[in-house]
């Protein structure tokens, strides 16, 4: 299964079987080096042999990998909306 796929299927209402996060969550890393730190889950790096997300740090955005079972939820969301565009496609822009 293709990037595309992965984070088309995962921003479905139904999501994908077995994937706690969804794009905007917030959580906690459980790793003593980030405690008490809030992230922002923005991508769903892979499905295999469990879910791995890329999060980014408030307030300062270092990007971090890390396992599903890594993550802790924090209960809130940031609200932002994750928008596919198929390979190639360029973003859109608002003038």
């Amino acid at each position: 299964m293709s990037q595309y796929e992965i984070e088309s299927q995962w921003i479905t209402p139904d999501g994908i079987a077995g994937v706690a996060f969804r794009f905007g969550d917030i959580v906690r890393l459980k790793k003593a080096e980030f405690s008490d730190e809030l992230f922002v889950v923005i991508a769903l790096v892979s499905l295999s042999p469990t879910p791995m997300f890329g999060v980014t740090r408030l307030p300062d955005e270092k990007y971090v990998t890390a396992l599903q079972e890594e993550l802790e939820s924090t209960g809130r969301s940031t609200g932002r909306k994750l928008v596919i565009k198929k390979p190639g496609e360029k973003p859109s822009t608002n003038a």
